[in-house]
């Protein structure tokens, strides 16, 4: 079995770059995956670029269910790693498996039946309808393989290998390019199948990150068999893996709400809008890969120290986390206030889709490095095993902050009114994750002294 890195001692600053630079490179290999399908579907027309603006919601809640599972999954392999127990480690990691396909299957019924109430709430205009499912029911097949590659990579992460996750990513984004390329546009005896196209191209990179990350588990770390015992500590593994994988699922899922919420109010001023927006939220992704790299690397870090009672190692992440993302998001704000309409041209050249893009990158993108924070914030109290607190508050930066945020501003700066509403509610929501996780943090270790 390959060497398991142990983040309980070292200098953790060089430790922190050693994990958040091929995790960054993965994670890129994600936006660049989500960004090549907006790309090329833009090519189609800003009709086809707003009914797929459609499914950003709805593909972010079941991305947002399977992150939570793998988070779950992941902070449990961290703590047993700490306990150095090499066959309960196998155990959990098998029992960890068979929850991630139990869930991959849930989400296939639950996505096939829900389709139509869904687009009805977000208000799709009747027209794209048929453009969003011809994309989505193609889309739903492949959940498992979303779900359970991230669970498999999630395990390897947390053994302190960052850099196998970030090759398959990149290797699944160079797959989906070409695969985009040929599916939507046609080629040789393949159809040009336009949106569809662009789904099946998705759903097939997927299964290649399925095979490789499996192959990684199975023959080269040699921690998953499936010789193992399904009812020896089955109940207490879901139970540990749930508790935290499903209330951190319940906060990815509110954050796609809220992205809902905006999509709806925008539709109003047009499918234009929408498109513009769409674009903007992609390049957003982007500009946020380092910040969500840096909040995943967090977790098996700080669970190794939390089974070995080790606070002050992880105030230290904390410290140099928050240093990290106020340089790179600072940076990255400056070059995106430039740059922005001469990006959005490469998307679309419709004239308000790159108004209302640019605006919400200038608006928005001001306030990446409290998100940033935000999201560190959120890891860590999901690995002190307070997921719910992290639900709240998401829940109170779109309902009890944005919303009535944006009553207020809308009226005052129209659309623009909107984006200072989601700026705002990112401030505010970040305040008060400083304070909890301090607090946590002083009450996990008043803990550990008794």
């Amino acid at each position: 079995m390959s060497e398991i890195v142990d983040f309980t001692e070292g200098n953790v600053k060089k430790q922190l770059l050693k994990l958040i630079l091929p995790m960054v490179v993965g994670v890129l290999g994600i936006s660049i995956f989500n960004l090549v399908d907006t790309f090329f579907i833009a090519k189609l027309g800003t009709k086809e670029l707003a009914a797929v603006t459609f499914t950003f919601p709805i593909i972010l809640v079941l991305n947002g269910i399977s992150l939570g599972i793998s988070t779950g999954i992941t902070a449990n392999v961290a703590k047993v790693i700490g306990l150095k127990n090499q066959e309960k480690l196998k155990t959990l990691v098998f029992h960890s498996m068979i929850i991630a396909i139990i869930i991959s299957i849930m989400l296939v019924i639950i996505g096939f039946l829900s389709l139509d109430l869904i687009l009805n709430l977000l208000g799709a205009e009747e027209a794209l309808i048929p453009i969003i499912k011809e994309y989505m029911n193609v889309w739903f097949f492949g959940i498992p393989f979303v779900v359970i590659p991230l669970a498999s990579n999630g395990i390897i992460r947390a053994i302190g290998d960052t850099k196998t996750p970030a090759k398959v990513m990149i290797i699944a984004a160079v797959v989906n390019i070409f695969l985009d390329i040929i599916f939507i546009f046609g080629f040789w005896f393949i159809p040009a199948l336009g949106v569809q196209g662009a789904a099946i191209a998705t759903v097939i990179s997927r299964i290649v990150v399925f095979f490789v990350s499996n192959y990684v588990l199975i023959f080269k770390l040699k921690i998953l068999t499936f010789k193992g015992n399904l009812k020896n500590e089955f109940k207490i593994n879901s139970k540990n893996i749930l508790s935290i994988g499903l209330v951190d699922a319940m906060s990815k899922i509110i954050i796609p709400l809220g992205v809902g919420v905006v999509t709806g109010i925008i539709a109003t001023y047009g499918t234009e809008y929408v498109a513009g927006y769409g674009v903007a939220t992609k390049l957003e992704n982007l500009i946020m890969m380092i910040a969500v790299a840096i909040s995943i690397v967090v977790v098996p870090y700080c669970g190794q120290n939390i089974g070995t009672k080790n606070i002050e190692r992880i105030r230290l992440v904390r410290k140099h986390t928050m240093k990290f993302n106020l340089v790179i998001q600072t940076a990255l704000y400056g070059v995106v206030f430039i740059t922005a309409p001469y990006l959005i041209r490469m998307f679309d050249s419709n004239e308000i889709t790159v108004e209302i893009a640019t605006n919400y990158l200038r608006i928005v993108g001001a306030v990446y490095v409290f998100k940033a924070f935000f999201l560190t914030d959120c890891s860590m109290l999901n690995v002190m095993k307070r997921p719910l607190e992290v639900v709240i508050m998401n829940l109170m930066q779109i309902y009890f902050l944005f919303i009535p945020l944006n009553l207020i501003l809308e009226k005052q700066f129209g659309i623009n009114g909107i984006f200072l509403a989601v700026s705002l509610s990112i401030i505010i929501t970040f305040i008060l994750s400083n304070f909890r996780v301090k607090r946590r943090l002083d009450i996990v270790e008043e803990e550990f002294k008794r």
